[in-house]
């Protein structure tokens, strides 16, 4: 009996060593995320447009008439959803704040680093 119990604990060990070096594997990959500790400038406080959702709640952007303006990865804490061309306007005294950064690896293979902002004062 004894022999069973612990054959039992070493096969119980194995599968949660099994699952945390599945879980930190997954979490390394999908953490291109820096998040900052302050925050940071005002990015611009004109309407964005999405041009590519990546989550539920985050979203690649660009000014809405400026083809030429900086990209940034829109985030949000209403866990509210992106779609592909919608326009987000930003109210009066608000801002698209920089709270971080985003890397990322587009189509054609280039790595691109954009600010990650949320609409705040």
């Amino acid at each position: 009996m004894k022999n069973v119990l612990i054959f039992i604990a070493g096969m119980i060990t194995v599968v949660l060593i099994i699952a945390v070096i599945g879980l930190s594997k997954e979490s390394k990959e999908s953490n291109d995320i820096v998040w900052f500790s302050e925050k940071g400038e005002c990015i611009t406080k004109k309407p964005l447009r999405v041009f590519q959702t990546l989550e539920q709640s985050a979203a690649l952007a660009k000014e809405k008439d400026s083809y030429d303006s900086t990209v940034v990865l829109l985030v949000n804490n209403e866990e509210k959803s992106y779609y592909d061309d919608q326009v987000i306007s930003i109210p009066q005294k608000k801002c698209a704040r920089q709270v971080g950064i985003y890397k990322y690896q587009t189509r054609d293979e280039r790595w691109k680093t954009v600010p990650v902002v949320r609409i705040e004062e």
